[in-house]
């Protein structure tokens, strides 16, 4: 697949975030070992009002993140939960169609296209997760790498 990429500028979307940031060295194991109570804290229902998107927000290449949910205000934290955000400003974007598993393509193929541009990367950067498909190829995602 190829990605196109283009720059734009980003608002700050709420979200409705599980209170864990997740580290390198234990990442996978450690995330599917909280999925449950994730996805259970993350589709709690309140007065927020859900949009419904997962989103993941990655503060640096060491694949420490947060993972959460778009809302439509922010909120009072409690417990697990805790209200938070995505970054704004300028941003290099693409849109990954397929599956999960080539998402990386999608990340290298925005850090490729702003060094031959010109641009650098400040270090977030964050995936927005279209609605679930049975069809790994019918999966999209956009991704975002926040700019200096």
């Amino acid at each position: 697949m190829t990605h196109n990429v283009a720059i734009r500028e980003v608002a700050v979307t709420p979200l409705r975030q599980f209170a864990r940031r997740i580290r390198s060295a234990s990442a996978l194991r450690s995330f599917g070992l909280f999925s449950t109570r994730y996805t259970r804290c993350l589709n709690a229902s309140d007065d927020v009002g859900e949009l419904g998107r997962n989103v993941i927000v990655y503060f640096d290449q060491e694949f420490n993140f947060e993972a959460g949910v778009q809302v439509s205000a922010p909120f009072a934290s409690a417990g697990e939960v805790r209200s938070s955000h995505t970054p704004s400003g300028r941003a290099a974007t693409t849109v990954h169609t397929g599956p999960y598993a080539q998402l990386p393509k999608a990340h290298v193929a925005v850090r490729a296209w702003c060094a031959e541009n010109g641009h650098l990367i400040e270090g977030r950067n964050w995936e927005v997760y279209g609605h679930w498909n049975d069809d790994p190829a019918q999966l999209s995602s956009e991704n975002f790498s926040l700019l200096e």
